[in-house]
């Protein structure tokens, strides 16, 4: 959910932008109720004077001290005593580990919560069977969380798809506009493109688009309808192909949890393909856009080949007639999707050694964008010609940094 509308709703929930923010800072741009009323218990017991502070140091909860206005956070509520050792004693009684119980006061400071036990013995669980790292001594946290969907294709549902939290990974972008994920301080390193598509176990209808799935609302139970259920045809088209699905990958027919995770490379492929036969489904019916989803599905399929050092120009070759027939066939009103297949053609053509149709295709943004900028000067109160203008020469600008490069060999490992 966008930032604006997350502080919106806190506020609404807290009524104090100094909360809001202490939300903000320890959970990031996810709304969890849960979360939300552990802060407003918090303090409530901090204004009550309930609850005790480590002496000498703000830790643990000196934050949520600040926020609830009547203690410094930098003073104890109370001196480490009777409260504090029968805190210990509950902690060890939990863990039966000294190290464990110095690292929960640690991080969550003198406030017993059953559920900030549970995920810490969770992770530890995790580091002790190597499936979480540690860096620097402090365990990192998971940058996947879950959610369930219903299968729009067979009903299925509990179908598992995987999220990033926001902020939880360094990214930056191939050449090709493909996301690199890194490890932060706070989260180790997955790679999202392998579980970013959503696989229903029964009939094997796939989809990274969350739109392409039925889901409900964890905080409203609202029911969001598969933008597909308006597409009858298209629907009966993808349920007749299931027998086809479950022919080209036996293995995951018969596996409930072939796609979960971990997903190595062979099933995230496998997962693009099937998201593949869906998309050509979707041509058929000239669903908008469907050219250049095609095209950004064999960017990620090149990507994957290549981290298994596997043949990956002739993906790109596809790649290149997908994004060259967006552009021909486009009746798309949104320039900026337009805009990313031009720069996708001319990407692709500087790499693989056709520069003349690279050219002539950089040719059209300059066309573009000076049409563009006559009828902005033609117009000057269009504000709507102005975002398009924009658009156009953000994506012109990016170009021309594939121009300055066509010929550095070194620029284009980047891929």
């Amino acid at each position: 959910m966008p930032t604006n509308y997350i502080k919106v709703k806190l506020k609404a929930l807290f009524m104090r932008d100094d909360l809001v923010e202490l939300y903000l800072k320890r959970y990031g741009e996810i709304l969890n109720m849960s979360y939300v009323d552990e802060i407003k218990e918090e303090a409530k017991a901090l204004q009550e004077g309930k609850v005790p502070e480590k002496s000498g140091k703000p830790g643990g909860n000196a934050a949520a001290a600040k926020a609830a206005g009547n203690q410094d956070s930098s003073t104890p509520v109370h001196k480490e005593g009777t409260a504090a050792k029968f805190i210990r004693t509950k902690l060890k009684a939990a863990f039966m580990r000294d190290d464990l119980v110095e690292l929960y006061l640690q991080r969550y400071g003198e406030i017993i919560n059953t559920a900030y036990i549970d995920q810490l013995k969770e992770e530890m669980k995790g580091v002790e069977t190597g499936q979480l790292p540690v860096v620097d001594g402090k365990v990192c946290n998971d940058p996947i969380y879950e959610m369930e969907y219903q299968c729009p294709a067979c009903y299925r549902n509990e179908v598992i798809a995987y999220h990033l939290r926001s902020k939880s990974q360094n990214v930056k972008e191939t050449i090709f506009l493909v996301p690199q994920y890194s490890a932060n301080s706070r989260y180790f390193a997955d790679d999202y493109n392998l579980l970013q598509t959503t696989v229903c176990p029964q009939c094997l209808y796939a989809s990274p688009d969350p739109k392409d799935w039925k889901r409900v609302s964890k905080f409203t139970g609202v029911f969001t309808e598969s933008q597909l259920n308006v597409h009858t045809k298209l629907l009966a088209d993808i349920r007749s192909q299931e027998a086809e699905r479950k022919s080209k990958f036996p293995a995951a027919k018969d596996d409930p949890a072939y796609f979960l995770r971990p997903r190595n490379y062979d099933r995230a492929l496998e997962s693009l393909a099937l998201s593949m036969m869906r998309a050509m489904l979707e041509k058929k019916y000239f669903l908008p856009a469907v050219n250049y989803k095609i095209g950004r599905y064999y960017l990620k399929i090149a990507d994957i080949k290549k981290k298994k050092n596997e043949e990956y120009k002739n993906i790109l070759m596809e790649s290149e007639k997908w994004f060259s027939s967006a552009i021909q066939d486009s009746d798309s009103n949104n320039i900026g999707l337009e805009m990313e297949c031009v720069y996708q053609v001319v990407a692709l053509n500087f790499f693989l050694g056709n520069k003349d149709k690279g050219a002539a295709f950089f040719k059209i943004v300059k066309d573009v964008y000076q049409k563009k900028e006559l009828a902005v000067k033609e117009n000057q109160y269009d504000n709507e010609l102005k975002a398009e203008l924009h658009e156009v020469d953000k994506w012109k600008r990016r170009i021309e940094v594939l121009w300055d490069n066509r010929d550095e060999e070194e620029y284009w490992k980047n891929v």
